[in-house]
């Protein structure tokens, strides 16, 4: 239950990060349910909610209307802009995958990246980043090297069960001796050294 794990097993608490988050991105926000925590937690941060599917978008809109900090963007987090698709349309709502885009138009989608929002909302530094996509983190963990250093803290579902590679790339993206890791329910949490508490 998704309720039960952000706010009573608190799944996605990032404990070890100090002071006060500016910038959360939260990627793969489904119906807002980690951008309530985050928003309640962090009140005084920015958050940038991103989810691909429509239905989810609209129930993440509603849920989030009352929030002036929140920036929803009904887009998919991906390896480079452009249009991808959901190729599972008739999963359950919290399981949708993002794909290459292939003829059928149905359930297309728009793609961004973490350089592209660092880019459209002139971020200094990524506070928190937490992603929860369904395997495509393998592809937006292969084109890290250009912004992994502006991110203070990772929140990230791994999903190799469904995409091989997810963790390969993650930890390739920071295999460096400035993250401290561990992990919280199914999350890995990556932390700066510098960040720690």
């Amino acid at each position: 239950d998704l309720i039960e794990d952000i706010f009573i097993q608190l799944q996605y608490a990032c404990q070890h990060y100090p002071g006060h988050p500016e910038t959360i991105i939260d990627a793969g926000a489904n119906i807002g349910l980690t951008t309530l925590y985050y928003a309640l937690r962090f009140p005084e941060a920015r958050i940038i909610a991103l989810e691909p599917d429509p239905s989810n978008f609209e129930l993440l809109r509603e849920n989030t209307k009352h929030l002036p900090n929140v920036i929803l963007l009904n887009e998919a987090l991906w390896s480079e802009e452009g249009a991808v698709q959901i190729i599972n349309p008739d999963a359950e709502s919290w399981a949708f995958r993002i794909g290459a885009k292939s003829g059928d138009d149905s359930s297309q989608t728009t793609a961004t990246t973490i350089d592209a929002l660092i880019k459209r909302f002139e971020l200094k530094r990524i506070s928190i980043l937490k992603m929860d996509i369904e395997g495509a983190e393998r592809e937006v963990f292969l084109n890290a090297k250009t912004w992994i250093d502006l991110v203070d803290m990772l929140v990230v579902e791994l999903h190799d069960c469904i995409q091989t590679g997810c963790a390969r790339n993650f930890y390739l993206a920071t295999a460096n001796e400035r993250w401290v890791e561990y992990q919280q329910g199914e999350n890995v949490f990556m932390v700066k050294h510098n960040r720690v508490e």
